[in-house]
């Protein structure tokens, strides 16, 4: 890809994710990139071939290499205890999410329309994020640090859940300031794993 059409790439990205992609028009994409239409269409053909590139980088992105690979070094870390491995996977997380909110935001909302979109989304990274989670959980069950009847999906939710509505916090309500979200991620942890019981 050149710069040209990184920035167009990118302009999308902005636009999309502010108006969707039935709401955002390919001269604003090319105002926004810096290009004229005429270029837009050269590179790319039309607006549905511009979301079909940012698709397949999203899915690249919270694919192979940002969902399973980080996530099982992280795991891996044995001489860490449970709770500190959670922390370092929502830590992680959070920074990732917050730096690809836009193309996650397009990813969410084509999704919930397109059901291509939703198989590949669900197939590339929500699978492969469930058995990082259930080998985890099995070595967790293993240790008997977990109890044994724990679903992996349920937990898996229930954490990322906790993650994402401070994500989105973070984006649409309430700024948090980065000790406040490195606390605020650590009683998420806390929560997960000891409950709210007295």
């Amino acid at each position: 890809m050149d710069e040209t059409e990184r920035r167009i790439i990118e302009a999308a990205i902005k636009v999309f994710s502010e108006k969707g992609f039935v709401g955002a028009s390919t001269r604003e994409i090319a105002d926004t990139a810096g290009v004229n239409e005429v270029t837009l269409f050269r590179r790319f053909g039309s607006k549905k071939n511009i979301l079909h590139h940012i698709i397949h980088q999203a899915v690249e992105i919270y694919g192979y290499h940002v969902v399973v690979e980080p996530v099982a070094k992280i795991f891996e870390e044995k001489d860490l205890t449970i709770r500190q491995r959670l922390i370092n996977l929502l830590k992680n997380r959070y920074k990732l999410i917050m730096k690809h909110f836009p193309l996650l935001k397009i990813m969410l909302q084509e999704s919930s329309l397109n059901t291509e979109i939703r198989n590949l989304f669900f197939e590339k990274v929500i699978m492969k994020a469930i058995k990082v989670a259930e080998v985890f959980m099995a070595e967790g069950i293993q240790s008997g640090y977990i109890r044994e009847d724990i679903d992996p999906m349920t937990a898996l939710r229930s954490l990322m859940g906790m993650l994402m509505f401070l994500i989105i916090q973070q984006n649409f309500f309430i700024k948090l300031t980065e000790k406040e979200v490195e606390q605020e991620i650590q009683k998420i942890v806390d929560i997960f794993l000891y409950g709210i019981s007295k």
